[in-house]
């Protein structure tokens, strides 16, 4: 898993663009962490979030993603999901 966000991180800085505003986190509730439509997860930040429309059953303990807060997505295993921050 650390490789892959290693190489989005790589390839996303190199690349230039809005991109280079990506972070790693980590998801810390709900345990485990299942990807799906409408799901809110609180990131070790302290910050809340709201998966767009996706259905992805990853089932995931405290996965670590690549957080990309101006494009509006994570990446976490392998996977990019849509979401938006919640206030």
């Amino acid at each position: 898993m650390k490789k892959i966000l290693l190489l989005i991180t790589v390839s996303l800085l190199l690349s230039g663009n809005a991109y280079a505003s990506c972070y790693e986190a980590t998801i810390m509730k709900p345990s485990p962490f299942m990807g799906n439509n409408g799901e809110v997860f609180t990131l070790d930040d302290g910050t809340y979030w709201e998966v767009g429309v996706e259905y992805e059953f990853l089932f995931e303990f405290f996965p670590k993603v690549l957080v990309c807060p101006n494009e509006g997505f994570i990446a976490v295993e392998g996977k990019k999901l849509s979401v938006k921050k919640l206030k």
